[in-house]
C-alpha cells in the first residue's frame, strides 16, 4: 500500500483555521500558588487579623478585630480572650519586650503583658490620656515604644515616660505605623509626615519629599534604604548614610516599582531576599523580584483580596494578615497550579513538553491538545488533522518539530500545520506511546505491542521479536553514552547495541521487570522507574533505591532530570527529587507532597517536560503543577522543641508539692525532688515548626537513665516508669522535612529521693539494731544449746547403753540362729546317712550323696556366718576353699587336684551367696565325678570379677580334665538334675550361664549380686 501524504488545502482554509483557533483562546488567566489559609475552621478566633509578631521561642502572635489575641506553633491555635485576663478583645499591636514578655495593645482596654502564666495591665493613664493603642515596638534600649493618636511614650518595664509632649506637628495627628530599622532606631509613618525616635528623642523629618505625606507603611533593605509608602501607591525611598539628621536624608520618588494604580495600599515589606511587597486592600498583594512584577489575588490562590498586613518569620515564610479570611500562609513560588487554565486542569493529561518558544503543549484524553505561551490558552480540537485525536505522547525534536502520538497514530506540527505521519502501512494502528530523538538525528519511535521504529526522515526500519527485541510494548527509550539505545518494555529492558537486542531483567538485579520510564544523568548513568523501586545503571551493574532510601514510593510513574543534574522520580505518593554528589552518587532525597506544595500528590505516566526556563511540569491527577527550582528554598526552618508538660501516673500533678517554683512559659516545676514512689513519668513536648509541622520527628534521651538516644519518632510524648532513685536530665529535639535537626534540645532535670530504708542512716541504724539482736540472740543460743548438750548428752548416754545391749542380744541371737541352722541342716545330712544306709542301689546312694553336698554347702555359709563379726556378708575366698575341702573328703579324692583361685572379689551378702554356693557346689561336684578319670592329677580353676558396673560379676569355672561336646544349656541340650539345677541357680541370681572353649569344662556367668 501506498504511504499517504498531507496536501495542505487552499489558503482560505488555513486562515480559517487560525481565525477558530484565536476565537477559541483562553483569555489571561492567574497562575495559582501554595498558599494555605487559617481561618475559624483551623482553630483561629476571629478572621481579621490586626498584627502579627513571631516571638523569642518560635510561636506567632495574632491581634485580632474582635477575638483577643492567638498563640499559633504552626499546627494549633490557643485563643486569650478578655476573660483570660487580656485588655481588650480589639487587638491594635504586638511587641516582645527584652525579658520574652508579650506586649498587647487594644482598643478600648490599654496595654497589658503576658509572662507566659497570667496577664498583668501596663499603668499608662498617668501618662496617655487614652486607652486606644495603635502600634507597639521595641527600641535598642529595651524599651517598648508605645504609639497612640499624637502621644509616643517609653514603657522601661516598670513605669511609663511621655516623649512626644514638646514635638510639633504631632500633636491631634495620627500615627499610622512604625518600623523599627537594622541600626535600632524607630521610625514613625503619620498622616501629616515621618518622625523618628534616636536616643529616646522625638525628631521630625523635615525633608521636603516625604515631610508632608501620609504614610502608610515604612521598611528597610540591607542597603542601608528605608522605604515609605503612601496610601495611593506611591513609593519614596531615603538613603541612610549615618544617624538620622535632616541634612543626611536623601529622599526620592520611586518610580521603578510600578505599584497598581487605583489601590490601596495598607502595608510595604523588603523581605530577606531583597524581593519588595506590597499589600493593598481590594488588589491582593504585589511582590517585586528581579526586574519581574507578580501578582497574587484571589485567582492565585489567596482566600480575599483585602489584605491588612505582611510579616516574615525566621525561616523566611510570609504571613498575610487578612480583613475577613484569617491568616495565610506563603512560603514560595515553587510550586505553581494552573486550575483555572482550560485544559490544563484535566486529571487524565499524559502527554506534556515544552517548544522551542518555551511553549507549552498538553495532551489530555478528553479534551485533546492544547498549548500555553504563559499568557493564553489555544485548543486544538477544531483541526481536522486532531479533531478527536488522544495525545498520549509529545516530543519536541531538534528542528522544533511536535510530534504527537496516540491510538490514532501519529500526527507532526512545525509550527504552522498539522500532517499525519505515514511510516508504514496502516499507520493508524500505530499507537506510539514514546518518541525519543538520537544522536543521529533518527527517531525512534515506542509503541504499545508493535515494538520499535527508527526513522531518519525517510525510511523506516522496525524492530521485533523477530529482530531480538523480544517484548513489544515499548514505554520508554533512552540513548547511553556510547550511542546505544536502550528500550523499557512491560517485560525487563533491552539493549540495542551493534545491531544487537540485549536483555536485562531481574538476574541483573532489576527489582521489576516493568520499565516505565528513563533518563540519563550528566555522569552518563541511566536511571529506569519501574513499579517496585528506581533502578541505576552505573555501566556495570544495577543499583536499586526504593522506600528504605527514601522515595515515597516504589511505584514510579515517570522521571525527569533538571538543570542541576537532579533525578526527579514521580509516583503515587508525591514527588521525589534524588540530589547527586560530584561522583555521581546519592546525596539526599528530597520527598515533596501536600505539605510542601506538590498538591496533584498522584502524577500520570511519563508526563513531565522541563522548559527552556528550566522549570520542570508535571501532569498530575489534579492537573498541570509548575516546579520553578529558583524559587526553592536553601533554609529550612528548625524547629524549636518545647517540653509543654509532665505528667506522673499519666495525670496531672500539683507540682508545688515537689518544686521550689514553676517556670513561666512552659509552666514546668523547677528543681524537683520526687518521693521514690514518684517513679512513673510522663512527659509532653511539641515542636514549633510553621512551614511543615506535619513532617516533625523526635528523638529523647534519659540521661542517667539511657544510654543513647531514642529512635525517631512522630509521637509527642515519652513515658518512663519504674524509675530507681538518682538525678536524672530528660531531653529531647526535633527534626524538621529534611531531617535537620534543632541545634537546642528542650531539658527537663529532676531528682527521685531514695526511699528512707535505703539511705545511709538508716542502713546504719538497721545494722547496729541487727548486730545487738544476733549478739544477744546468739548469747541466748549459745546458753540454751549448752543445757540442750548435756540434756542430750545424758539421753545419748542412756540410749549408747541401751542400743549396745539390744547390739549384743541381736548378736548373740543372730548366732545363735545360724548355729541352730547349721545344727539342723547336719541333722538333716545325719538323718540322709542313715537312711542312705538301708539302700543298697548305687545310683540311688549317689542321689542321696549330691543332696548330702547340697546342704553341706547351705550349711558351710551358715557356719561361716555364725563365725563372722558381720552378719551381712561372707568371706567369699574362705568359703570356697571350705566348700572345695569338704567336697575332697566327701568323694575320697586320692588324686593331686590343685584348686586355681582367682577372686577380685572380697565379699557376698548371704542372699547372694546361698545360690552362688549351690551352683559351685553343683559344678565342681561334676568335675570331682567325671572330669579326672584315668588322670594321676588335675585342676579347678574359680575366677570371680565385677565388670565396670560394681553389682555385676563375672564367673569362670571349671576344670582341666576330659570335658565333653556340646553345650548342655543350649535350647534343644536335654538336662541331667544337676545341670538344670545349675540353670535354675543362675536365673536366680539374674544371670546367664554358658559353656566356654577351653581345654576341658569351663563355665561363664555374668550375673547380679541380690539385695538382702
Amino acid at each position: 500500500m501506498n504511504q499517504r501524504r498531507y496536501i495542505p488545502g487552499p489558503l482560505f482554509v488555513q486562515l480559517f483555521l487560525v481565525c477558530v483557533s484565536l476565537f477559541i483562546s483562553s483569555p489571561l488567566f492567574s497562575q495559582i500558588y501554595n498558599f494555605k489559609v487559617f481561618s475559624l475552621d483551623e482553630g483561629l478566633s476571629q478572621s481579621e487579623i490586626t498584627a502579627i509578631l513571631e516571638d523569642s521561642r518560635g510561636y506567632l502572635w495574632l491581634g485580632t478585630a474582635g477575638g483577643g489575641v492567638c498563640q499559633f506553633d504552626g499546627k494549633n491555635f490557643q485563643v486569650f480572650e478578655q476573660k483570660d485576663g487580656v485588655s481588650g478583645q480589639l487587638i491594635t499591636s504586638l511587641a516582645e519586650d527584652k525579658k520574652g514578655n508579650i506586649i498587647i495593645g487594644a482598643t478600648w482596654g490599654g496595654l497589658c503583658s503576658y509572662n507566659g502564666k497570667k496577664f498583668a495591665p501596663i499603668p499608662t493613664k498617668d501618662v496617655i490620656a487614652t486607652d486606644h493603642f495603635d502600634h507597639l515596638a521595641l527600641d535598642d534600649h529595651d524599651n517598648i515604644v508605645i504609639c497612640a493618636k499624637g502621644i509616643v511614650a517609653l514603657y522601661n518595664g516598670h513605669k511609663t515616660s511621655l516623649i512626644s509632649s514638646n514635638v510639633p506637628g504631632l500633636k491631634d495627628n495620627y500615627i499610622r505605623c512604625v518600623y523599627r530599622d537594622k541600626k535600632g532606631e524607630i521610625w514613625l509613618g503619620t498622616e501629616k509626615g515621618v518622625f523618628f525616635i534616636q536616643n529616646q528623642e522625638l525628631h521630625t523629618v523635615q525633608n521636603e519629599a516625604i515631610g508632608k505625606l501620609s504614610i502608610c507603611s515604612i521598611t528597610g533593605d540591607d542597603n542601608g534604604n528605608i522605604w515609605f509608602a503612601e496610601t495611593n501607591g506611591n513609593l519614596f525611598k531615603t538613603h541612610l548614610t549615618g544617624p538620622v539628621a535632616e541634612e543626611r536624608l536623601t529622599t526620592q520618588k520611586v518610580d521603578s516599582l510600578p505599584t497598581p494604580t487605583g489601590s490601596e495600599v495598607t502595608a510595604i515589606h523588603m523581605d530577606s531576599r531583597s524581593q519588595f511587597w506590597v499589600c493593598t486592600s481590594n488588589d491582593g498583594v504585589y511582590k517585586f523580584s528581579k526586574g519581574h512584577r507578580f501578582h497574587f489575588d484571589v485567582n492565585s490562590g489567596l482566600p480575599v483580596n483585602n489584605i491588612h498586613s505582611i510579616y516574615e518569620d525566621r525561616s523566611g515564610c510570609f504571613w498575610l494578615g487578612t480583613n475577613g479570611s484569617g491568616l495565610v500562609r506563603f512560603m514560595d513560588q515553587t510550586f505553581t497550579y494552573y486550575e483555572n487554565l482550560d485544559g490544563f486542569r484535566e486529571k487524565d493529561i499524559f502527554g506534556i513538553c515544552s517548544d522551542h518558544e518555551n511553549t507549552i503543549w498538553v495532551g489530555s484524553a478528553s479534551r485533546g491538545v492544547f498549548s500555553f505561551d504563559g499568557n493564553k490558552t489555544i485548543s486544538y480540537n477544531s483541526v481536522p488533522e486532531m479533531k478527536g485525536f488522544v495525545a498520549r505522547s509529545i516530543y519536541c525534536d531538534k528542528k522544533g518539530t511536535l510530534w504527537f502520538g496516540g491510538p490514532q497514530g501519529i500526527r507532526l506540527y512545525d509550527g504552522h500545520h498539522f500532517r499525519t505521519l505515514s511510516i508504514v502501512p496502516d499507520s493508524t494502528r500505530i499507537n506510539p506511546a514514546v518518541f525519543v530523538e538520537d544522536s543521529y538525528g533518527n527517531m525512534w519511535i515506542g509503541t504499545r505491542g508493535q515494538g520499535a521504529y527508527r526513522y531518519d526522515g525517510k525510511k523506516t526500519e522496525h524492530f521485533g521479536q523477530a529482530e531480538g527485541l523480544k517484548n513489544p510494548y515499548i514505554y520508554s527509550i533512552c540513548e547511553d553514552n556510547s550511542g546505544n539505545t536502550w528500550f523499557g518494555t512491560g517485560n525487563n529492558v533491552f539493549r540495542y547495541a551493534n545491531g544487537k537486542f540485549q536483555s536485562f531483567g531481574a538476574e541483573s538485579g532489576i527489582c521489576n521487570p516493568y520499565i516505565g520510564s528513563m533518563v540519563k544523568d550528566k555522569f552518563g548513568q541511566i536511571w529506569l522507574g519501574t513499579d517496585n523501586c528506581v533502578a541505576m545503571y552505573d555501566g556495570k551493574t544495577f543499583h536499586s533505591i526504593s522506600t528504605t532510601d527514601g522515595l515515597t514510593s516504589g511505584t514510579v510513574y515517570l522521571l525527569n532530570i533538571d538543570d542541576y543534574g537532579n533525578i526527579w522520580v514521580g509516583t503515587n505518593k508525591g514527588l521525589n527529587e534524588i540530589v547527586l554528589n560530584s561522583n555521581g552518587q546519592i546525596k539526599w532525597i528530597k520527598s515533596y507532597g501536600k505539605t510542601e506544595g506538590f498538591r496533584g500528590i498522584e502524577c500520570n505516566s511519563r508526563a513531565t517536560c522541563i522548559d527552556n526556563s528550566g522549570n520542570l511540569w508535571f501532569a498530575t491527577i489534579k492537573g498541570i503543577i509548575r516546579y520553578n527550582p529558583r524559587e526553592e528554598r536553601d533554609f529550612i526552618e528548625l524547629p524549636a522543641i518545647h517540653i509543654s508538660n509532665v505528667r506522673l501516673y499519666y495525670e496531672n500533678t500539683d507540682w508545688n508539692l515537689y518544686s521550689d517554683s514553676i517556670s513561666l512559659w512552659d509552666h514546668l516545676p523547677m528543681n524537683v525532688k520526687l518521693p521514690f514512689d514518684k517513679n512513673h513519668i510522663t512527659f509532653d513536648f511539641h515542636a514549633i515548626n510553621k512551614t511543615s509541622p506535619e513532617k516533625i520527628k523526635y528523638e529523647f534521651m534519659l540521661k542517667g537513665f539511657d544510654k543513647d538516644w531514642s529512635p525517631p519518632t512522630e509521637t509527642p510524648f515519652a513515658t518512663y516508669s519504674n524509675l530507681p532513685p538518682g538525678q536524672y536530665l530528660f531531653t529531647v529535639k526535633a527534626a524538621n522535612k529534611r531531617d535537620e535537626w534543632n541545634e537546642t534540645p528542650s531539658e527537663f532535670a529532676f531528682f527521685i529521693q531514695q526511699p528512707f530504708w535505703s539511705t545511709w542512716w538508716f542502713i546504719t541504724l538497721c545494722v547496729l539494731c541487727l548486730s545487738a539482736c544476733l549478739y544477744t540472740y546468739n548469747e541466748f543460743r549459745k546458753k540454751k544449746q549448752l543445757a540442750e548438750k548435756e540434756e542430750l548428752e545424758k539421753v545419748i548416754h542412756a540410749r549408747t547403753i541401751e542400743l549396745i545391749r539390744q547390739k549384743e542380744e541381736k548378736e548373740v541371737l543372730l548366732k545363735e540362729i545360724h548355729h541352730r541352722v547349721k545344727n539342723n541342716l547336719q541333722v538333716i545330712n545325719s538323718l540322709i546317712s542313715i537312711q542312705s544306709s538301708f539302700i543298697e542301689d548305687p545310683k540311688s546312694l549317689d542321689v542321696f550323696e549330691e543332696c548330702k553336698n547340697r546342704i553341706r554347702a547351705i550349711s558351710l555359709i551358715h557356719e561361716k556366718l555364725y563365725n563372722s563379726e558381720d552378719f551381712g556378708r561372707i568371706n567369699i575366698k574362705d568359703y570356697i576353699q571350705m566348700l572345695v575341702q569338704n567336697m575332697i573328703q566327701t568323694y575320697n579324692i586320692d588324686k593331686k587336684i590343685s584348686l586355681v583361685l582367682d577372686l577380685k572379689v572380697e565379699y557376698l551378702n548371704l542372699n547372694t551367696t546361698v545360690p552362688l554356693g549351690l551352683l559351685l557346689n553343683e559344678i565342681i561336684s561334676n568335675s570331682f565325678k567325671y572330669a579326672f578319670s584315668n588322670m594321676e592329677k588335675g585342676e579347678i580353676v574359680i575366677r570371680l570379677n565385677t565388670t565396670l558396673d560394681q553389682n555385676t560379676f563375672v564367673l569362670i569355672i571349671g576344670d582341666n580334665g576330659l570335658g565333653y561336646e556340646g553345650d548342655p544349656f543350649h535350647k534343644e541340650e536335654s538336662l541331667s538334675l544337676g545341670l538344670e539345677l545349675v540353670r535354675i541357680l543362675a536365673e536366680q541370681l539374674n544371670g546367664q550361664i554358658e559353656k566356654i572353649s577351653m581345654n576341658g569344662t569351663y563355665y561363664k556367668m555374668i550375673f547380679k549380686s541380690l539385695k538382702n
